[in-house]
């Protein structure tokens, strides 16, 4: 079993924990099962044989109705001496580069965040905007045809599965220019 595989399970053991146990917060730092996982990564790292390496673990999990629907986890080693720009890479960068294109507009960003909240009719994602009329719906089609937003029986403007999901990682990239890269110790952002 690969060291990547070892951390995969182990992982899924946290994650496992983390459904059967209560969510704790302190306010000096970050939610118990947070700590759990930096330990599990930062030992991979001290055993890993290369002198400089990124590790980066994405885990996502989806409750409904008391019961965890789905979960998704994404592990991504960063070698410099080993990177090679691939087929899948190159599909991964357009991948990428559609997402980005989609987030790339502040009026975007604003309605992703204002409809986290809660479902909001058009008129009250114009109150926060600014925007109206065309510009408004060019904004909501963008985010729809991206898969982010839906409109729910009501006509309110509500976020998808994913949409969640890109919005908790909008909040996690507005921390990154917090950090102290190269200091030991950093608190872990919280959403």
């Amino acid at each position: 079993m690969s060291r990547l595989e070892r951390l995969e399970r182990d992982l899924d053991n946290l994650k496992a924990r983390a459904r059967r146990s209560e969510e704790r917060t302190d306010e000096e730092g970050p939610p118990a099962y947070v700590e759990k996982i930096e330990k599990v990564l930062e030992d991979e790292l001290e055993h890993s044989s290369a002198s400089t390496e990124d590790l980066l673990v994405l885990a996502a999990l989806r409750k409904e109705a008391g019961k965890i629907v789905d979960s998704l986890s994404i592990a991504s080693r960063g070698r410099p001496d080993e990177f090679v720009v691939s087929p899948e890479t190159q599909a991964s960068i357009k991948g990428a580069l559609d997402v980005l294109q989609t987030l790339s507009n502040e009026k975007r960003l604003q309605i992703l965040v204002e409809v986290f909240k809660g479902g909001r009719y058009p008129k009250e994602l114009t109150d926060v905007t600014g925007l109206d009329g065309g510009a408004l719906y060019h904004h909501l089609d963008t985010l729809t045809e991206a898969g982010f937003a839906e409109r729910d029986k009501q006509g309110k403007v509500v976020l998808t599965p994913r949409g969640k999901l890109l919005t908790n990682l909008i909040s996690i990239l507005s921390r990154i220019n917090q950090w102290k890269f190269g200091s030991r110790k950093q608190g872990t952002p919280q959403t």
